[in-house]
């Protein structure tokens, strides 16, 4: 079951900056945590948008990978 009540979790400017170099949100969005995913908002438009768990898209844009190859 949902929890419509989960406070909203603000992220800080470097994970807003590394979602935005990676194209997940727009300069005119903002990210936050609900629950466990990932929203964006349109400051403009108020449209809300899931981008996906928490675990994996806030650890992707923080995470250094090294390939072998």
């Amino acid at each position: 079951m949902s929890n419509f009540n989960a406070p909203r979790q603000l992220l800080d400017g470097s994970s807003v900056n590394r979602l935005k170099s990676r194209g997940l949100i727009g300069e005119e969005e903002f990210a936050f945590v609900e629950g466990d995913m990932v929203m964006a908002e349109n400051v403009k438009t108020q449209d809300k948008r899931v981008l996906g768990r928490a675990t994996e898209i806030l650890a992707e844009s923080g995470a250094k990978r090294v390939l072998n190859g």
